[in-house]
């Protein structure tokens, strides 16, 4: 009886005692400001360029994690612009996407590519309109911080506004 006890006793405290070895999944939000500049003539000839803000979530392993965001960019419209009635424009995109972090970089460096939608809207014009948008990028995580320059564009009906992003911000997370 006192074995049987102690068997159950020592197993119970082993099973306690070791480590799982099973991974939780990295969870972070990050929050970065943004300077945006055209890269279609099309854009440049109407907008000087934007400012705005992305913030997401990430969600996976060590080394490829799963990112929703949301963002918001004003383009500041040009006042000799074929356009300039409708005033500034307003991009709102809301993405889906995936960032790897490169091999041999200890998680420092990534690549980053988003699919979504973006709402755009003009400062004179109640009207908004929404259309496809993605975006990919690279960028480097150090401590809390983050650094990304992206490729971001939105589908207009016969053109599309391309633009560079230059993003710095916060990235904390489990």
């Amino acid at each position: 009886m006192k074995l049987k006890v102690f068997a159950t006793l020592s197993t119970a405290v082993f099973f306690l005692l070791s480590q799982s070895k099973a991974q939780l999944p990295h969870l972070s939000l990050y929050v970065h400001g943004l300077y945006a500049t055209a890269l279609n003539t099309h854009s440049a000839d109407r907008y000087n360029g934007g400012l705005g803000a992305n913030a997401g979530l990430t969600l996976g392993s060590k080394k490829a994690r799963a990112v929703f965001s949301l963002g918001y960019t004003n383009f500041f419209a040009k006042h000799d612009s074929p356009d300039h009635a409708l005033g500034d424009e307003t991009y709102i995109p809301a993405k889906i996407g995936l960032r790897q972090y490169l091999p041999l970089t200890l998680h420092t460096f990534f690549i980053q590519g988003d699919l979504g939608v973006g709402f755009i809207g003009y400062k004179n014009i109640s009207e908004t309109k929404s259309r496809f948008a993605a975006d990919i990028g690279a960028g480097a995580h150090f401590g809390a911080f983050e650094a990304m320059v992206s490729f971001d564009a939105f589908k207009q009906p016969d053109y599309w506004s391309s633009w560079v992003n230059l993003q710095l911000g916060f990235n904390i997370g489990i």
